[in-house]
C-alpha cells in the first residue's frame, strides 16, 4: 500500500475506522485507510466542471447520477464542512 499523497510506503497502522485499517505515512504525517475512493477520478472532474460552470449541485447529482451530497463533498472547499 502506498500514502496517496506523496506515494510513499513507509506506513504505519492506526487502528480501524468505521471498519477499515487505518494507516499514517511516516514521510508526510498523512492519515488514510485501505477503502477504496468513493468516487472516481473522472466523475469528481465532470463534476468540478459543471460546478464551475455555475451548474447548481443538486443538477450535478442529477447529471452525473450521484447522491444529492456527493457533489456537495467533492467539489467544496476544503474545510467548507468542519463548522457545519
Amino acid at each position: 500500500m502506498k500514502c496517496r499523497a506523496c506515494n510513499g510506503t513507509n506506513l504505519m497502522k492506526r487502528g480501524p475506522k468505521a471498519g477499515y485499517q487505518r494507516y499514517m505515512c511516516r514521510d508526510c504525517a498523512r492519515y488514510s485507510t485501505d477503502r477504496a475512493p468513493r468516487f472516481s477520478v473522472q466523475t469528481k472532474a465532470m463534476a468540478v466542471e459543471m460546478y464551475m460552470n455555475n451548474m447548481g449541485i443538486r443538477a450535478i447529482g442529477r447529471g452525473a447520477e450521484l447522491d444529492p451530497q456527493g457533489p456537495c463533498r467533492t467539489t467544496a472547499a476544503p474545510g467548507a464542512w468542519a463548522s457545519a
